[in-house]
């Protein structure tokens, strides 16, 4: 899966460079500027600590597990916002609201009981999202093509939720922990239409989530986004 993202991320790359545009360039001018990315993450997070949060729950309710069936998912959507100000040609600064996504973990357990067997459904997901600083150190290849590198931190909170039912009653409770996760990534730029660019990034964030319940977590992500220069 993490190879169908960067192919998928190069073909878009490729095919965006191939296109032409007329006219000045203001979008690789210093500046002010906005937009935002959709993106396609892949979190480095532990099954076993999911298992271990789910078997503390079933002791906690006293429930005796018979059979237990786990599935887990590391991969999600997500979506940034953001703003920044390039200072000079090689160099801006960037601010923005960054959705990375969720881990969940989905599990179907057979409780032993004094009648017939109970089946509890369980759902347990811990997202991250948060506020990224970052910087940029940009090379302007072209007129219209840009490489750069980024680093930073991503302020984030990682929510832990969790939701127990066995088809007629149910429990949900949740838990938020903050976290300072270091930001990295190198992405390209394609200038078009004197205040746009099409950007493509590759991105890590390290340490992050909720280390209290299911343990820090990494992330990846593949992102496409579009920025729009204000000139000023």
């Amino acid at each position: 899966m993490k190879h169908m993202y960067r192919t998928l991320a190069a073909s878009s790359l490729l095919a965006v460079a191939a296109g032409s545009w007329s006219g000045e360039i203001y979008a690789a001018q210093p500046g002010f500027y906005a937009g935002g990315n959709y993106q396609q993450s892949t979190f480095d997070a532990r099954p076993e600590q999911f298992d271990a949060v789910m078997a503390s729950l079933y002791d906690l309710f006293g429930f005796t597990v018979t059979a237990y069936t786990p599935s887990f998912d590391d991969e999600d959507a997500g979506y940034e916002f953001l703003a920044g100000y390039r200072i000079y040609e090689w160099l801006a600064l960037e601010a923005g609201y960054m959705d990375l996504g969720a881990v969940t973990h989905r599990a179907s357990a057979t409780i032993a009981s004094d009648g017939d067997p109970l089946t509890i459904d369980s759902k347990l997901e811990t997202d991250v999202k948060g506020i990224a600083l970052s910087a940029l150190g940009i090379w302007q290849a072209t007129e219209r093509f840009s490489l750069y590198g980024r680093a930073g931190l991503l302020l984030a909170d990682g929510n832990t939720s969790v939701h127990l039912t066995d088809g007629v009653s149910s429990f949900r409770d949740s838990a938020s922990e903050s976290q300072e996760g270091l930001l990295w990534g190198v992405g390209a730029g394609f200038e078009f239409a004197e205040i746009y660019t099409l950007r493509l990034e590759y991105r890590q964030v390290t340490d992050v989530g909720n280390e209290t319940t299911t343990g820090k977590i990494d992330a990846e992500s593949i992102s496409l986004g579009l920025i729009v220069a204000f000139g000023f």
